[in-house]
């Protein structure tokens, strides 16, 4: 293993350095789990595959930015639901009431619902 990555922790080879292209994802299985590899804005991140939701294909969903959060999300294909790119976290319109009736309200970040994986790259390829 390359000398940048902490020796206490399991590192796995996912890809060879540069993978994938910009704006790219790649899926692998890294000690057992689904976790796909986000290469957005020259940022590398990792989330679990599988949404928790409903057990959908959670990374094979479009992926959009909400830029009043300045985040990147990835929706669930099977119910939109949203989860950010980098640490995982629920993704939300929130609900405001106005005289009684319920109107849209502000993006909101919740708990993170997706497990986030380290990511580093060197020369010698891509490790999660």
């Amino acid at each position: 293993l390359p000398d940048c990555l902490d020796p206490s922790l399991k590192w796995f080879r996912v890809a060879p350095a540069g993978y994938p292209d910009e704006g790219g994802r790649l899926h692998a299985r890294v000690d057992g789990r689904f976790v796909t590899v986000f290469r957005l804005r020259g940022r590398l991140s990792a989330i679990d595959a599988i949404c928790h939701h409903a057990g959908g294909p959670l990374t094979l969903g479009p992926v959009e930015d909400i830029e009043d959060l300045g985040v990147t999300v990835v929706l669930c294909p099977w119910h939109k639901f949203m989860v950010t790119v980098d640490q995982g976290l629920k993704a939300y319109k929130s609900v405001a009431f106005q005289d009684g009736k319920p109107v849209p309200g502000p993006w909101k970040l919740g708990k993170m619902v997706q497990r986030a994986h380290l990511i580093v790259e060197d020369s010698s390829g891509l490790y999660v």
